[in-house]
């Protein structure tokens, strides 16, 4: 007898908040001992706009982060688990966006980097040998800083080339040698040498 995809699958946990918020992003440590939870709303409920972390392993809350000053839109995992990114929006910049990385051990924030050039951070994802990360923009009109790619501590070390359309996903390569970025308005998925760009 043949085992279907739902024989296989079998729920481990749900949960549910009660406030009237979405689970607008996660992601999971490398090792599979934490799963964040970004939680979106207009609204001001305990969990809006912040980030829920879990301790897989009992499941259990632990650690609510506010994320960044104004929005959290995206969050990642450094590959070492030991660094929290989260992308996001900063309310006290007209359109200027936010990355805030959290120490794992303390859940401190252990660098902020913010500026006008950060518009509608969208996406983040790091790289698995842990020497970079990369941000996307939803605003058409960032031009060539739609990505932008990050060394460790935080400088940017490379703004790609002009993409026409809304970065809605971001994707290292297992080798960490390339980075894929699927665009919605000119409906593309490209793929661009990391670091250099082509």
């Amino acid at each position: 007898m043949s085992s279907t995809a739902a024989d296989l699958l079998t729920l481990q946990k749900s949960h549910r908040v009660q406030e009237k918020v979405q689970a607008h992003a996660l992601d999971f440590s490398a090792d599979g001992s934490q799963l964040a939870i970004q939680y979106a709303s207009f609204s001001n409920h305990k969990f809006a706009n912040k980030v829920l972390v879990w301790d897989v392993s009992r499941w259990r809350k632990q650690k609510l982060l506010r994320g960044c000053s104004d929005r959290v839109d995206d969050v990642a995992f450094t590959f070492n688990g030991q660094t929290l990114i989260c992308a996001g929006s900063n309310k006290d910049r007209f359109m200027g966006g936010e990355i805030v990385l959290w120490d794992t051990e303390d859940w401190k924030s252990r660098l902020v980097i913010e500026g006008d050039d950060l518009e509608s951070l969208r996406r983040a994802a790091a790289s698995p040998d842990g020497k970079y990360f990369a941000t996307g923009s939803a605003l058409s009109g960032t031009g060539d800083r739609k990505i932008q790619l990050w060394d460790a501590k935080g400088n940017c070390v490379r703004r790609f080339a002009t993409l026409h359309g809304d970065v809605q996903s971001l994707q290292f390569s297992p080798d960490s040698k390339s980075l894929a970025v699927g665009v919605t308005s000119d409906r593309t998925a490209s793929v661009w040498s990391v670091p250099g760009g082509r």
